[in-house]
């Protein structure tokens, strides 16, 4: 039962929802709907093939710098002599093709996930679908409004997370991150919370008016 109150009664003007949002945004009398659309295969395979590419660079510099030190070859020497020694050990096996199917099948899965967040009086749920027979539906997963102190986006934009009671807890993550920011600030404004950097309100001295 959604419960109305004049404290939390949405203000929020939404209409500078940045060009090319694939997010829809739906206001009723008693709440406020976010739809965030699967996004496809594509756009995550895409993801998850620049997470593999930061991954390896990441070790492949490691390895670099270890064995420099471990050995007197120059850093150029032994990125080359690794490079020599995976094109030459490469091959196609079992092994191979079964994480790329594993890699292939997590990006569909993930591209068929669609959310949407709905705001009411009292709480911010989320729900989750993916539309796949046969599988189990995701968890719906729910937060009261007064218990949210804060709004911020992490990991370049990739995550949205609330602080719940102290806690730092995953609302959802983001498939678009251009569309990051203006959520974030979407949903502080509608739960209340100041915007960061928002200069805040002028204070009185105590037994002062504020005028």
């Amino acid at each position: 039962m959604i419960s109305s109150g004049e404290h939390h009664a949405p203000t929020l003007d939404y209409a500078d929802q940045p060009p090319g949002s694939r997010l829809i945004v739906q206001r009723l009398p008693d709440r406020l709907i976010i739809v965030d659309p699967p996004t496809g295969l594509w756009p995550q395979v895409r993801d998850f093939f620049f997470l593999g590419l930061i991954h390896v660079a990441f070790f492949a510099t490691l390895i670099t710098v270890l064995l420099h030190w471990l050995t007197p070859m120059p850093p150029t020497t032994v990125a080359w002599s690794l490079m020599k020694a995976w094109f030459s050990n490469w091959q196609f096996s079992a092994q191979l093709l079964g994480a790329v199917a594993i890699y292939f099948a997590m990006a569909f899965f993930i591209g068929r996930v669609g959310r949407t967040i709905t705001i009411d009086a009292e709480r911010i749920v989320v729900e989750a679908r993916h539309g796949i027979p046969f599988v189990p539906r995701l968890p719906e997963r729910g937060f009261t409004r007064s218990d949210i102190t804060d709004v911020r986006s992490w990991f370049f934009g990739a995550l949205i997370l609330l602080r719940v009671k102290g806690r730092r807890v995953q609302l959802t993550p983001m498939n678009r991150r251009h569309e990051t920011k203006w959520l974030v600030r979407l949903l502080r404004r509608e739960l209340g919370l100041t915007d960061p950097g928002a200069p805040r309100p002028a204070t009185a001295a105590k037994g002062e008016p504020l005028v």
